[in-house]
Formats: C-alpha cells, structure tokens, sequence
C-alpha cells in the first residue's frame, strides 16, 4: 500500500468520525458518541428479548438482529452479526449508525420481555499492508 492509499483510508476514517457525529447531532441524546465510541473500539447496545421459543436479541444502535436457543447463544449470535455488519459497512461506504427509531426500541416499548442489556465492544483497528 502507498502513501496515497494510506492517506486515503485516513481520510475515510476521519469522514466517519465526522458522519457518526453529524449523525448523533441530529438524533435524540439516547445515541451519543461518547456512547458509541470508546477510544479505537466502538461500544453499542445490546437487548436480549424472551419470545415463544427461544431468546432473540437485537442491537438498536445499528438495527441488527438476531436469535438463538439460549441467552448466550443469542448474546454470541448478536456479537457476530454486529461484528460483520460493521466490517461490511466499512468495506462498501454504508452508515455505520442506523438506529431503530425510538419508538421501536424495546428497551422504550417493550420493557417486560427484556431480559438483558448488555455492552457490545468492537476493537476498531485501521491496518494497512503492502
């Protein structure tokens, strides 16, 4: 990679950053960036959710959802499904922030089935090779 490339991926980075905060601006103080980001990983919010037959969960930080058998097979499920939604969204210049609105956010509308809350951490690392 060259320095070209190099300072491109910084300048891609930077326009994130400046997106999430133009975009967290706008939006209710409930996604804040001092929420979302903690130093070089991001920190979203997870909701494990009880339902007829099993558990599901869902990250309303970037409308990703998930299920699973088991509180932590739906946690496990979640974490990776939040993992690649980042990582995609990176690759193909897609929001990386689209929050569920507020009145569908289970933990504002639907208290009673909400099992767990629980932190998602994503390390967040640029590297760059040749």
């Amino acid at each position: 990679m060259n320095i070209f490339s190099i300072f491109e991926m910084n300048n891609l980075f930077v326009n994130v950053l400046d997106l999430i905060t133009k975009f967290l601006q706008e939006e209710s103080a409930f996604y804040s960036l001092e929420n979302i980001m903690n130093k070089s990983k991001f920190v979203f919010t997870g909701v494990l959710l009880k339902e007829n037959s099993g558990v599901s969960a869902i990250c309303p930080d970037v409308d990703v959802a998930t299920e699973g058998e088991t509180k932590t097979e739906a946690k496990e499920n979640l974490i990776e499904a939040v993992s690649l939604y980042i990582e995609s969204a990176f690759e193909n210049n897609i929001p990386i922030l689209r929050p569920i609105p507020l009145e569908e956010n289970p933990l504002v509308t639907d208290k009673g089935n909400v099992l767990e809350k629980f932190n998602i951490k994503i390390d967040f690392k640029v590297k760059t090779y040749a």
